[in-house]
């Protein structure tokens, strides 16, 4: 499980796991935060795994 935290209201946000890596499906890292409605991108090193 990874997940990055929303930049305005400190909220965890999943992301899937092919949203990481080499492999990943989307070119983008953009997600929406569902609390505060923000639509922010982040960096590879700002997804944190959940083990």
């Amino acid at each position: 499980m990874f997940y990055v935290v929303c930049p305005c209201c400190q909220a965890r946000i999943d992301i899937p796991d092919n949203a990481v890596g080499p492999e990943r499906t989307d070119l983008f890292n953009v997600v929406r935060c569902d609390d505060c409605h923000i639509t922010f991108d982040y960096d590879d090193e700002e997804v944190i795994e959940e083990r």
